[in-house]
């Protein structure tokens, strides 16, 4: 397969390079050091972010969206992961709230909300883990009650990305109906201004800027109109979670690869200027050999998401190829890290160079949406044909 970019998708991309390097990278040492972004602040920076296609890729242009093809995204959140993963995390998450409610067919929804979600008018959130449910969504107990022309949804959910920022929540919980559809999964679309719901943000270890919170529903009125999918409705899906952050997945891993570029680049400059014992670090085996690993790890993991990514593009069924993507991206992001930091040795350790962070930032996308363990285990499955 030939993965080299075509003139226009480089064109994207040195733009987009040109962009970064000029406006995001001299702020993000002190910005991510605040911790997550306010709404003004990351509402400013996804406004920004809009004219290069990150806020609703695939967004066709009927709905403002700049019809992205899969590759043209994945490289620019890449580029975007290698500068400052937080913010492209936030925009990766509120694109998902877009691209559910656009998949949800429900056009009452699509447009009462998807041209201020486009514009960044208004910020997205998807929460669908509890403190009971993660990989396991049959474990989800937030539950949705009939009442009239509304649901009453309790429940309370945690790692809610922009939780705290979010001015639409996008609410996974069971509708309980005695004797009908009991317990049947449903996705609901609830409104901050409505009720307002309570977020408690979750102190993290990396990804600071990106708002991280606990959403507490508490007799939360939804109205019927706003349930986006039923679990019965999907068909010819793999399961819940393909249809919630399939494409998630490959941009998340396109970030990963941003993060375990950023660590080659630092490492090979540090190894390049920096004496010990008469000579450069760049001089010694031992620091080639983990340079070596982590060039060819990189660009295994390049292979793997724009493989992914290109078969989204044709219309091919992929869901194994994504996966492997995203595993193999975020693992690397992580062994380039700590490699980053092993050859910057004490100056690693400190958070006034990146590479810290980039090890912070990079363990977040082995854990993020089920593990590294469990994605092989579906890894697996796939090649051995289990169901």
């Amino acid at each position: 397969m030939d993965f080299n970019f075509t003139k226009e998708e480089k064109l994207l991309q040195n733009s987009v390079r040109e962009y970064i390097k000029d406006k995001i990278a001299p702020v993000v040492l002190e910005e991510d050091k605040k911790a997550p972004l306010s709404k003004k602040e990351a509402a400013a920076f996804l406004k920004d972010l809009i004219k290069f296609g990150y806020i609703g890729p695939f967004v066709q242009a009927e709905n403002n969206g700049p019809e992205l093809s899969k590759v043209e995204a994945g490289i620019i959140f890449s580029e975007l992961g290698k500068a400052w993963a937080s913010l492209a995390a936030i925009a990766v998450f509120h694109s998902n709230a877009i691209s559910l409610i656009l998949n949800s067919k429900n056009n009452q929804l699509i447009k009462k909300f998807v041209p201020s979600l486009m514009s960044g008018e208004i910020i997205g959130s998807a929460a669908c883990t509890e403190p009971l449910a993660g990989s396991d969504i049959s474990g989800i107990q937030t539950t949705a009650y009939p009442r009239s022309d509304k649901y009453i949804v309790n429940g309370t959910k945690t790692w809610a990305a922009n939780g705290s920022v979010a001015d639409i929540a996008l609410i996974a919980a069971k509708i309980d109906q005695t004797g009908i559809d009991k317990n049947n999964l449903a996705l609901f679309l609830v409104e901050k201004k409505n009720s307002c719901f309570e977020t408690i943000e979750t102190p993290k270890m990396g990804l600071k800027a990106l708002s991280t919170a606990k959403l507490v529903l508490k007799d939360f009125p939804v109205t019927k109109d706003n349930i986006l999918i039923i679990h019965e409705e999907l068909e010819n899906r793999h399961d819940w979670r393909s249809f919630l952050q399939k494409e998630e997945k490959c941009l998340t891993a396109a970030i990963s690869l941003g993060i375990a570029e950023a660590s080659l680049e630092a490492a090979v400059s540090y190894s390049k200027q920096r004496m010990q014992f008469g000579k450069r670090l760049a001089e010694f085996q031992m620091i080639q050999k983990m340079i070596a690993e982590m060039a060819v790890s990189l660009d295994a993991a390049k292979f793997l998401t724009f493989r992914a990514l290109k078969m989204l593009d044709e219309g091919v069924p992929c869901y194994k190829e994504i996966i492997m993507a995203k595993t193999f991206a975020a693992q690397t992001a992580v062994e380039a890290a700590s490699k980053a930091i092993q050859i910057h040795g004490a100056y690693g350790y400190s958070d006034e160079l990146p590479v810290e962070r980039y090890y912070r930032d990079a363990n977040c996308f082995a854990i993020l949406d089920k593990s590294t363990e469990l994605q092989e285990l579906e890894i697996a499955k796939e090649v051995l044909g289990f169901k």
